[in-house]
């Protein structure tokens, strides 16, 4: 083979001789794989089963240096550049056509300081690697409602987990990260060194570089109280409107989930997750003054539960490589109207593995300045989320349509979007990429010229610099 073709985002072709490829593959400690490779078909599927991208090589990371080698050939040949961490983005950007990914997939130790209550994690780990170390101490982070969710595209974007009611997002968690700029030098980005770079590392994506390490503060975290509480159909607008009601005056201590969602017999049911990080007995007590009044359960799970387990409470509707497509809108409040058109839509749901659900924001997160890091929807007190999820290629019409119409229909009463559901500028548009953003786009527009004045990083929830 003399020659490789590489295809840019803009649609040119760049070629790429043998003679720059074996160059580039000998900089690699960790290896490069093309599509005539074995193992290519496997490193090149991410979660979502939807996504069939073929990039025209994959660099397997094993470190900074191979990471700096990688975003040094993709800027010197105009390479499209896709970053995988964990791969569990729900848009699929891990991966990219005809251009390079980045794999810090096989990156995945963590390091624990008990004493300081402090972890470094490598780019590559999932939530469950990560809260697998941690809890050997009772410590933990917010961090996902998945246990294969991957820790550095969710922090990146903000973040949410089960105990962000106490402690914030993901990203406020971050002490310091490492990582490669466009300009393929190392950097630490925290308080003190880079802090602007410091600042756009916790809300803005993957606009700015490729994390090669996370530091983060930890919390004692022991047995939680939670789990699933479930409730009839017939009874779910009920529910939500004692949930309502209730979420203005939550404890830091719970965070929460309500949803819609089908039991494998395929009843539909409406349900609720609490996380509960405090004593348990005022949780069973706010829990009868709460989710056991919104009205009366059909089943009542909620009681002492490790806090992994309950990061592993719906990986089970979280399959990987299904079929997945999500639309998310942020909300201030969950008015009537919204509550209708999530039961109504439901009703008419194609397929049985979908969910809808309220993700809960507010608390700790709330009490953050909207500009004190890149996530800037800091009011916002949940997140609305339609995670349509099926199996056969030839229904990816009727779920997707399905998911948009329901979002459309609840769209006036959003305020914003929340980066880590968002697809790419492609898939989603400006407008909708900038509202993920919020308030803090003109900031992250002038960051991003400074750190990426090229966007060489845009297959993402692409920020366009604007020097300011």
């Amino acid at each position: 083979m003399s020659e490789l073709r590489a295809v840019t985002i803009g649609g040119s072709t760049v070629g790429l001789s043998q003679a720059k490829v074996d160059s580039f593959r000998k900089q690699l400690q960790g290896g490069l794989v093309l599509a005539t490779d074995h193992g290519y078909d496997a490193l090149r599927k991410v979660w979502n089963g939807q996504i069939d991208r073929r990039p025209a090589l994959i660099a397997r990371v094993a470190g900074a240096k191979d990471i700096a080698a990688a975003v040094n050939f993709a800027r010197d040949n105009e390479l499209l550049v896709s970053v995988r961490g964990g791969g569990h983005n729900m848009p699929g950007l891990a991966v990219c056509d005809g251009g390079l990914m980045i794999d810090c997939n096989s990156l995945r130790n963590v390091r624990i300081d008990p004493v300081n209550q402090r972890a470094s994690a490598d780019p590559g780990c999932t939530w469950w690697d990560f809260d697998y170390q941690t809890q050997s101490f009772a410590l933990g982070t917010p961090g996902g409602a998945v246990s294969h969710t991957g820790i550095t595209g969710l922090t990146l974007g903000g973040g949410l987990g089960w105990l962000s009611g106490k402690h914030g997002l993901s990203s406020d968690n971050v002490i310091s990260f490492e990582i490669v700029t466009p300009d393929g030098k190392l950097r630490k980005a925290n308080a003190d060194e880079n802090p602007d770079l410091y600042w756009g590392l916790r809300g803005g994506g993957g606009n700015f570089g490729v994390v090669t390490q996370l530091e983060y503060q930890l919390h004692p975290v022991g047995m939680m109280y939670g789990g699933m509480i479930l409730y009839t159909f017939d009874n779910a607008k009920d529910f939500f409107k004692g949930y309502r009601d209730f979420l203005p005056s939550c404890p830091d201590e719970l965070t929460t989930f309500a949803g819609l969602f089908k039991l494998p017999d395929g009843t539909t049911v409406a349900g609720g997750i609490c996380a509960y990080n405090g004593d348990h007995a005022a949780a069973n007590k706010l829990m009868d003054e709460t989710f056991r009044k919104f009205t009366t359960p059909m089943a009542d799970m909620l009681g002492p539960i490790p806090y992994c387990k309950l990061q592993q409470l719906i990986d089970e509707q979280t399959a990987p490589h299904r079929r997945y497509y999500v639309k998310s809108n942020l909300m201030r409040t969950i008015p009537d109207e919204v509550i209708d058109i999530i039961v109504e839509g439901y009703s008419k749901v194609p397929s049985p593995l979908t969910m809808l659900a309220f993700q809960q924001f507010g608390n700790a997160i709330g009490r953050f300045p909207k500009d004190a890091t890149a996530f800037g929807h800091r009011d916002a007190i949940v997140e609305q989320v339609m995670f349509s999820c099926w199996t056969d290629p030839a229904e990816d019409d009727v779920n997707k349509q399905w998911a948009r119409e329901l979002s459309d229909l609840s769209s006036p009463f959003a305020h914003g979007h929340y980066v880590n559901q968002t697809g790419s500028l492609e898939e989603e548009g400006a407008d909708r990429v900038q509202a993920a953003y919020g308030d803090n786009w003109e900031r992250l527009a002038a960051l991003k010229a400074k750190y990426d004045p090229m966007n060489l990083l845009r297959h993402n929830q692409n920020i366009k610099p604007v020097a300011g």
